[in-house]
C-alpha cells in the first residue's frame, strides 16, 4: 500500500521494463489521489458560501426575520440555481479530467462548426450590443474529431468573450489551418487578462474577474473542461492577453486525431 516508495530501474532489459510499468502506474495512482483530494478541497470552498447564504437566508425567514417577498425569494432562487449549475460543471470536469468518456471521431468540417456556434451568440452579442464577427477561412478546414465536445469548447471561449467584453465592443472568432492542424481563435477587446493570471485561467474554479463573474453565474470550471476536452483530442488550447486590451483564446487539433 505504500505508493510512494518508487523501484530502482536496474537489472535485465526485461526487468527495467517491468520496473518502468510499475512506477508509471505508481505515479498515475498518486496524480489520481492528489486530484481528487484537490477537487474536494475546491468544490467544498465554492460549496460554502452560496449554501451559508441560502440557509442563513432562509433561516431568517422562518423566523420572521426576513420578509418572505417575491424579490428575496427569486434571490434565493438564484443561488440555488448557481448551486446547480456548479454540481452540473463539476460532474463534467470529473469525467473530462478523468477520461471518463468517449470520443466519437467523425470527419468535421470546422468551419461550419465554428461559424454555428458563431450564429447561435448572434442575438446575445446584439442585446449586449457587440459587434461578433465569423472570419470564414476561404478554404477547407477538417479535421477528425468529436463534433460535440468541441462544439462545448468552442461555446464556452466565445461566452466569455462577451462576457467580459463592454458594450461597444468587438469579438471576432475564426478558423485557419496551419500545417497538420486547424486552429480556431476568438479575438476581444474587452477587459482583459493580467501577465500573472494567464498561466491560472484554465485552472478550477479560478476566475479573473471574481464579482462579475459571480454575478453573471460564472463557476470558474468551463475552462478547465474545455482544455481536457482539448487535451483529449491530442490538442492544445492557450491564452494571449493584456489587461485592459483584450484577449485572444486559440485552440489547436490536429486534422488527424491520435487517441491518447
Amino acid at each position: 500500500g505504500n505508493r510512494e516508495a518508487f523501484f530502482p530501474r536496474k537489472g535485465t532489459q526485461e526487468v527495467r521494463q517491468l520496473v518502468n510499468a510499475i512506477n508509471t502506474l505508481l505515479s498515475e495512482f498518486n496524480n489520481v489521489e492528489n486530484w481528487r483530494k484537490q477537487l474536494m478541497q475546491d468544490l467544498t470552498h465554492e460549496l460554502r458560501t452560496p449554501l451559508t447564504s441560502v440557509l442563513t437566508r432562509l433561516e431568517a425567514i422562518i423566523d420572521g426575520v426576513y420578509p418572505k417577498t417575491e424579490e428575496n425569494l427569486n434571490s434565493i432562487y438564484s443561488d440555488i440555481e448557481r448551486l446547480a449549475r456548479l454540481v452540473n460543471n463539476v460532474q463534467q470536469l470529473s469525467d473530462a479530467e478523468g477520461a471518463r468518456f468517449k470520443l466519437d471521431f467523425k470527419d468535421v468540417n470546422v468551419a461550419n462548426l465554428v461559424k454555428s456556434v458563431h450564429e447561435s451568440f448572434l442575438f446575445v452579442a446584439k442585446e449586449k450590443n457587440i459587434s461578433l464577427e465569423f472570419v470564414h477561412p476561404n478554404r477547407p478546414c477538417r479535421a477528425q474529431i468529436d463534433h460535440d465536445r468541441i462544439i462545448q469548447v468552442v461555446t464556452n471561449i466565445v461566452s466569455n468573450a462577451l462576457k467580459y467584453t463592454p458594450p461597444g465592443g468587438k469579438v471576432i472568432v475564426g478558423v485557419n489551418i496551419s500545417g497538420n492542424e486547424v486552429i480556431i481563435y476568438c479575438k476581444d477587446n474587452g477587459i482583459g487578462i493580467a501577465k500573472e493570471e494567464l498561466t491560472l485561467v484554465f485552472n478550477r474554479f479560478y476566475r479573473t474577474d471574481k464579482s462579475r463573474s459571480r454575478e453573471s453565474g460564472g463557476t470558474g470550471v468551463g475552462l478547465s473542461v474545455s482544455r481536457a476536452l482539448v487535451e483529449a483530442h491530442g490538442g492544445t488550447i492557450g491564452v494571449e492577453s493584456v489587461e485592459g486590451n483584450g484577449s485572444t483564446f486559440w485552440v489547436r487539433l490536429p486534422i488527424s486525431h491520435t487517441i491518447i
